[in-house]
């Protein structure tokens, strides 16, 4: 996106009808912005999982869900 970012900026302004500076430092380089940040996170993501009954496995949906104490 970096690389072509004017290109997506100018379709962008034209798609949408947005002032091609708007576009270019706003609707691009906040989706850039983004992007990054999200695939950030991919590595710092940690789960565990909780066993389950496998007497119906394909009806059966077990999550956790973590709150703060205190």
């Amino acid at each position: 996106m970096e690389e072509h970012q004017e290109e997506l900026a100018t379709i962008e302004a034209i798609d949408s009808g947005a002032v091609y500076t708007l576009a270019l430092k706003t609707h691009v380089g906040m989706s850039i912005q983004t992007f990054r940040y999200f695939a950030g996170w991919c590595d710092k993501i940690q789960g565990s999982t909780i066993p389950i009954n496998q007497a119906r496995p394909n009806r059966n949906l077990t999550f956790t869900k973590k709150e703060p104490i205190g």
